[in-house]
C-alpha cells in the first residue's frame, strides 16, 4: 500500500497520477485549512481530493467543480456579504451536507468515506484528525485565518508568526496512523 500526506491544490495532480496507477493507495487529508463562512463548514483539501479523484475537478482553476454555477454566491453579494472565497452552487451542497452530517453527530472520517462512496472514490481519503485544527497566520495588520491570509489578502500582509488552534488537542485519526504503519512507501506531496 501507498499513502500519501496530501494538501490540496499542489497535492491533487500526485494523488491523481498515482491512483491512476495503483488502487492500494490512501490520501491522509490536511484539515489545518478547513473553514466556516456562512454558516457552512467548509473543507477544501478533503474536497479538492474528492473532486479529483471523482474526475469533476476544475482543472483550469485547481479548485471546486468543473462548469459549476455561482448563483449562490451572486444571491450572497446582493444581500450585501463577502464574497472572496469562491463556492460554487455545486460547491455549497457538499459543504451543507457536511455542515449538517457533522451537527448530527457524524466525525469527518465517516463523512468523508460516504462522500467517497458517493462520488465513487476508490481511493480512501482520511482526514489527519477528526478534531477541528485551524491554521492561522499572524501579521502586520493581526491575525488571520489561513484562507483570509491567502484567499481574501492574497498573501500579501508580512507574516510574523503561524498558529495551529486546537492542534495541542487533536488527536491523530487511528486510521491515518494505520494507514502510515501499513504502508510500503508514504509520500510527502506538494501542499
Amino acid at each position: 500500500m501507498i499513502t500519501i500526506l496530501a494538501g490540496g491544490t499542489g497535492s491533487v495532480k500526485l494523488v491523481r497520477g498515482i491512483a491512476s496507477q495503483t488502487r492500494d493507495l490512501s490520501v491522509i487529508s490536511n484539515v489545518g485549512d478547513n473553514y466556516w463562512l456562512y454558516g457552512l463548514y467548509i473543507c477544501p483539501d478533503i474536497d479538492t481530493m474528492l473532486y479529483g479523484l471523482g474526475d469533476i475537478l476544475d482543472t483550469d482553476k485547481g479548485w471546486g467543480i468543473k462548469k459549476d454555477t455561482f448563483g449562490f454566491l451572486r444571491q450572497m453579494e446582493m444581500l450585501g456579504e463577502e464574497t472572496w472565497f469562491k463556492i460554487g452552487d455545486r460547491d455549497a451542497a457538499i459543504h451543507l451536507l457536511r455542515t449538517n452530517m457533522l451537527k448530527n453527530g457524524k466525525n469527518l472520517s465517516d463523512i468523508t468515506e460516504w462522500m467517497c462512496q458517493k462520488f465513487a472514490v476508490d481511493t480512501k481519503i482520511i482526514p489527519v484528525t477528526d478534531n477541528s485544527v485551524e491554521t492561522r497566520i499572524v501579521t502586520n495588520k493581526g491575525e488571520l485565518h489561513l484562507q483570509e491570509f491567502w484567499v481574501k489578502y492574497k498573501g500579501q500582509d508580512k507574516v510574523e508568526g503561524i498558529k495551529y488552534l486546537g492542534a495541542d488537542k487533536a488527536r491523530a485519526n487511528p486510521a491515518a496512523v494505520n494507514a502510515i504503519h501499513d504502508s510500503k512507501l508514504v509520500i510527502i506531496a506538494p501542499g
